[in-house]
C-alpha cells in the first residue's frame, strides 16, 4: 500500500466526524475533530430515487490500494439486498512543492529565515558547515506551517561558514 505523505485517507463513518456516512473523505492529520485541516469529497455513494444505495452506504474504515492505483474498500450496507459491497475509486493526492527560500535578512546576531510553505505540512530548518560533507544539524523541531509562508531563526555563532536548507518532512 503506498502511503500520502502528510495525509491521511480513510472513510468517515457518521458518528467519528460531523459528516456524511455516504461520503469518502481526504482529511489532513490533526483534523479528525472537525476543528483542524480540510477535509475533501473523494466519493459520494449514489443515493436513487427509493433512497437506494446501489453501490454502498456506510463504509467501512480502511482502504485498500491496489496496485494500479485505484482505492478499495468495503460498506456495512446498500448493494444488492442491502448486505454492503466492494467499491472502488482513483484518486491523484495533491502536488506539495518543495520549500523555497523567499528571503533571508539579520537583525543583530539573529539570521531569520523565510520560506514558501503549504498550511498544515510539516518544515524542518537545517544548517552544514561543510557541503562535502552529510552532517546536517536541526535547528530548533518540526515546524507546522500555518499559512502559506514560514520562518526560522538561527544565531549567528562561532562557525565562519554556514548553509542553510529547509525541507518537507514526509
Amino acid at each position: 500500500m503506498k502511503l500520502l505523505k502528510a495525509l491521511l485517507l480513510g472513510a468517515c463513518l457518521a458518528s467519528r466526524l460531523p459528516v456524511s456516512a455516504q461520503t469518502i473523505y481526504l482529511t489532513t492529520i490533526g483534523s479528525f475533530d472537525g476543528t483542524n485541516g480540510a477535509q475533501t469529497t473523494l466519493y459520494s455513494f449514489d443515493e436513487n430515487d427509493a433512497f437506494v444505495y446501489a453501490d454502498g452506504n456506510f463504509p467501512e474504515d480502511t482502504l485498500v490500494q491496489g496496485t494500479g492505483g485505484n482505492f478499495y474498500g468495503t460498506t456495512t450496507s446498500g448493494g444488492d439486498y442491502n448486505l454492503g459491497t466492494v467499491f472502488s475509486f482513483s484518486f491523484t493526492p495533491p502536488v506539495v512543492s518543495a520549500p523555497v527560500f523567499q528571503s533571508v535578512g539579520q537583525v543583530g546576531r539573529l539570521l531569520i529565515f523565510t520560506w514558501s510553505a503549504v498550511s498544515n505540512a510539516n518544515y524542518q530548518l537545517q544548517y552544514s558547515t561543510d557541503l562535502m560533507q552529510n552532517n546536517w544539524t536541526n535547528l530548533d523541531g518540526l515546524v507546522m506551517a500555518t499559512n502559506s509562508l514560514m520562518s526560522g531563526s538561527d544565531i549567528i555563532g562561532p562557525d565562519s561558514l554556514r548553509f542553510y536548507r529547509v525541507f518537507l518532512q514526509p
